[in-house]
């Protein structure tokens, strides 16, 4: 508790909101080596599958890849905000799909070609829990079919675990 009221007067630091959702360990500090704090928040169902060694570190670095693929290859959706000029002046090369940089371009390759691994509702499983984190696990084995909690987290997690398998084979990660 002292640890969390420490925290809630830091101004550079999680909000005291983003604090209460978080479960006991996903939090670490530490500091950059000049008095400054650094805050590692690592709540992603990603994460909390590895914590609970649902995911080996094999698979854990393979959907990790996966995930940094889809973000370097500027696949996530973009933030919106307010201009306020209130000029629209979108990226041309957004709006046609097109790759901005040739490092964006190889992400995209690796990405899709890990993509073209999967099933179609797998692709959207691994796509909403381990990229955009839109769902948990148990939301995942819903989309299974599954209605108990429990069996449709153990369905989900069979599945992920089936897919970063593969990712591993794909890339050679052992």
């Amino acid at each position: 508790m002292a640890r969390t009221a420490a925290l809630k007067h830091d101004p550079m630091g999680p909000t005291p909101e983003r604090l209460g959702k978080l479960l006991v360990g996903d939090l670490q500090i530490g500091e950059d080596g000049r008095g400054h704090r650094i805050y590692s928040i690592s709540d992603s169902p990603m994460c909390r599958m590895f914590k609970d060694k649902r995911l080996s570190g094999i698979q854990f670095t393979a959907l990790s890849r996966f995930h940094s693929h889809w973000w370097n290859a500027g696949l996530s959706e973009s933030v919106r905000g307010v201009d306020l000029n209130r000029i629209y002046a979108p990226d041309p090369f957004n709006s046609v799909g097109m790759c901005s940089t040739e490092r964006q371009y190889q992400n995209r390759r690796e990405y899709r070609s890990a993509y073209a691994l999967l099933t179609h509702l797998e692709g959207i499983l691994v796509t909403n829990l381990v990229c955009s984190e839109s769902l948990n696990l148990e939301q995942c084995g819903n989309m299974l079919g599954y209605i108990s909690p429990f069996r449709a987290r153990a369905a989900a997690t069979k599945v992920v675990c089936s897919i970063a398998d593969r990712f591993a084979k794909l890339w050679g990660i052992s």
